[in-house]
């Protein structure tokens, strides 16, 4: 063991210790080791006040105290010992110093600290202005650098893992990393990593202007930026697996890119970019923006997830490099630019906040979107499915250019807008409020279109080829594509709501509760119509250009009107009506059933042919005009109401129940007639017309019947016969005229119960017999 103690100019040579040396050298003194001899295994040496300490060795441990400008030098022969310990501070210098298992350097105060080779690990800490060079570690190395200081690292050697703190203005050179690189930077530091190498996890941390360049990982790299730090990622190395980034306070990320996964949370006017290429390189990738914090270039190949707020804004590449799923929400005036997805897309967009979809992006197969506030979604597009939920008064816009998706579905309420909607197979809407739906005009409609609006929203240029179904209330306001017809409309209308350009081509259904007008289109008219109908408002329903060509079917009540395109006539009509109701053009070819109760008025074309079979009810002051028939006719009149036949037409056997006080005008038969007649009606037949065959009378309770007569055929072989049944004060005229023809095969049967009233006229008839 060989302890020194030297002061003031000491000078001591060729010192040497074989097991323990220990120096404390001060005032300048001058302490030179043996060159030749060999080394203690542990050496400890303390130097101050400009002393100098040479060809210091040790072969175990070493431990260095260099201060106030004093010197120590390792022997450059000599072997380096395990460990290594050296303070350096006030302007000392170490030299040539070395450590084969573990260095520890503490550089302070404009010392410096030079390094002759590598060690295993290495822990050095810098600071006011304090040097280390030529520093080098091949498994592990620490570094905490502060305050002008540098650490230099020997060019061509890279250590495994390197954890760095590195701080207000120190500069570290040369670092290299082979597997894991832990950097925390701050204060108007520089640190630059070689491009040729990078390790496999990289942890940054950026704080107060920092600047970090040519970072990168193979597998992992870790981002913390604040405080105007900067990090620029090296753009010639291979992208990591994943990447983990975030930054705050007008800090920036540049050339970022990962393979597998990305995630970033950028806020306060930080910016992060992403290296530019012609295909994305990212697996999946998270955004989430505050702040008006900036994300360029983001793209991901499987799934892109993105939160963004307050004025932030997220920009994918120009490229239109689609993401498989892409996941957006925006608040706050937030911005998403060039979305694209390729799979399915959901966007959630609120307040102010803007999402604008790739123009030529290839289009998601489903997308679903949630808009309220004032946000827009432009460009929007599905091949297979789009879904919208629009609220207050968002705005999304389907993109023209692009093919119109197979199903697509759409709430809108408030003052909401949904625009350029399209469908190729089903499209399914719902307006509320003031809300609307635009649908654009197409040379072809969705097969099925089934659509609802409500308290004054509105929904425009619909149109399906097969299926549509339309509900309508408050309102609301629904208008069809001109030009445009369905096989199958079911239509639901109430509340003051008007639907324009209507038209079906196989089969209509109405269910009107609305008050307002509804006018079908006059160029078509479909196989079926069923209207149920019944005035909503004091001015009614009014419904005009209504025609079937098969089938008519009508339930109105109250102050509804109807007014029959009489250029297409169905088969088959069958009209109930009550309550007030009027029914104008009526016509049929084949069969027609009138239900006329309660003051209602049907008047039946007269321009048109006979139904082959017509049935008319008409009760309680119902009017019925130009009712006839071909073949069968069947009325029931009661209580005060009016039947008028189309006058010159006969059917071939007419029925008549005429009772209270109801009235028929201008009835004929060609072959049978009877007639029931009580209670003051009034039967009046037409006496331009020819007679029937036979006619079978029953009269009761002062009915009046006019111009009745049965028409005798003297080549029929039949016995014809009219026969008269008057009871009480009946009032029956026959016509004479009409008898005057081969009367002797008449067979008149007359059964009299008569009072003073009862008057049976005659006249001529028995003078011919």
């Amino acid at each position: 063991m060989t302890n020194l103690y030297s002061l003031g100019a000491a000078q001591v040579n060729n010192l040497c210790a074989s097991e323990q040396l220990s120096i404390i050298a001060a005032g300048y003194s001058d302490i030179t080791l043996k060159p030749a001899s060999s080394c203690p295994y542990n050496a400890f040496v303390y130097t101050k006040n400009l002393a100098q300490v040479n060809n210091l060795c040790s072969t175990e441990q070493l431990s260095i105290n260099a201060a106030d400008t004093s010197t120590v030098t390792f022997q450059q022969s000599s072997p380096c010992p395990k460990v290594t310990s050296i303070l350096s501070t006030n302007a000392s210098g170490v030299f040539s110093v070395c450590a084969a298992e573990l260095m520890s350097v503490t550089a302070n105060d404009n010392s410096n600290v030079t390094l002759r080779q590598c060690s295993d690990n290495a822990t050095v800490s810098t600071s006011s202005s304090g040097n280390v060079y030529n520093l080098c570690a091949s498994e592990q190395l620490y570094i905490i650098a502060v305050d002008n200081s540098t650490v230099a690292l020997q060019q061509s050697s890279c250590t495994k893992n390197v954890i760095i703190n590195h701080n207000n203005s120190a500069q570290v050179t040369n670092l290299c990393a082979t597997e894991q690189l832990s950097v925390q930077a701050s204060g108007l530091v520089s640190l630059a990593l070689p491009s040729s190498s990078c390790p496999y996890v990289t942890n940054v941390t950026g704080q107060q202007q920092a600047q970090l360049s040519n970072v990168c990982a193979t597998q992992l790299l870790s981002i913390v930026m604040s405080d105007l730090a900067t990090v620029n990622i090296n753009p010639a190395s291979a992208c990591p697996n994943a990447a983990n980034v975030y930054t705050y306070n007008v800090s920036q990320v540049n050339n970022l890119c990962a393979s597998d996964s990305l995630y970033i949370k950028a806020a306060d006017l930080s910016t992060v970019t992403l290296q530019q290429s012609s295909s994305c390189s990212t697996g999946s990738a998270t955004v989430y923006t505050t702040n008006e914090a900036k994300v360029k270039n983001i793209c991901a190949t499987q799934s892109l997830y993105v939160s963004a707020a307050d004025l932030s804004t997220v920009t994918l590449p120009q490229s239109s490099s689609c993401s498989s799923n892409a996941n957006i929400n925006t608040i706050n005036e937030a911005t998403v630019n060039n979305l694209c997805a390729s799979n399915s897309l959901f966007i959630s967009a609120a307040d102010l906040s803007t999402v604008t979809l790739h123009p030529s992006c290839s289009c998601s197969s489903t997308a679903s979107v949630n808009t309220n506030g004032v946000a827009k979604v432009n460009n929007l597009c599905a091949t297979e499915q789009v879904t919208i939920n629009a609220a207050d008064e968002s705005i999304v816009t389907f993109n023209l250019s692009s093919p119109c998706p197979k199903v697509t579905n759409i709430n809108c309420q408030n003052s909401a807008a949904v625009v350029n909607v399209c469908a190729v197979e089903q499209l399914s809407g719902n307006a509320y409020g003031s809300s609307s739906i635009q649908v654009i005009q197409q040379s072809s409609c969705p097969l099925v279109t089934m659509v609802s609006a409500h308290e004054g929203g509105s929904i425009t240029n619909l149109c399906a080829t097969e299926l549509l179904t339309i509900v309508t209330d408050g309102g609301a306001v629904v208008s069809l594509q001109p030009g445009t017809c369905t096989k199958t409309v079911t239509i639901n209308k109430n509340g003051g709501a008007n639907i324009y350009n209507l038209c079906a081509s196989e089969q209509l259904s109405i269910q009107d509760n609305s008050g307002t007008p509804l006018t079908l289109v006059s160029s078509s008219c479909p196989s079926v119509v069923t209207i149920n109908a019944l005035a909503g408002l004091p001015n009614g329903n009014q419904f005009i250009n209504v025609c079937a060509t098969q089938l008519l079917t009508m339930t109105i009540s109250g102050r509804v009107g109807v007014v029959i395109n009489s250029a297409f006539c169905p088969k088959i009509a069958n009209v109930s009506a009550s309550s007030g109701a009027i029914v104008q053009n009526l016509c049929a070819t084949e069969q027609m059933s009138i239900n006329a109760p309660d003051g209602t008025q049907i008047y039946i074309d007269s321009s048109k042919s006979c139904t082959y079979a017509t049935s008319v009810y008409a009760n309680n002051g119902g009017t019925v005009s130009n009712v006839c028939a071909l073949e069968q006719l069947y009325v029931q009149a009661l209580q005060g109401s009016n039947v008028t036949m189309k006058q010159g037409t006969c059917a071939k056997n007419v029925n008549i129940d005429n009772e209270d006080g109801a009235k028929i005008f201008n009835l004929c038969a060609v072959e049978q007639l009877t007639v029931k007649a009580t209670g003051g009606v009034v039967l009046n037949l037409d006496s331009t017309s020819s007679c029937p065959y036979n006619a079978t009378v029953n009269c009761q309770n002062e009915a009046i019947i006019t111009n009745l007569c049965a028409l005798i055929l003297a080549q029929q072989p039949l016995v014809q016969k009219l026969q008269i049944s008057l009871q009480l004060s009946m009032q029956v005229s026959i016509m004479p005229a009409q008898l005057k023809q081969s009367i002797s095969n008449l067979q008149i049967h007359l059964k009299l119960q008569c009072n003073a009233r009862c008057l049976v006229l005659m006249l001529q008839m028995f003078w011919d017999i």
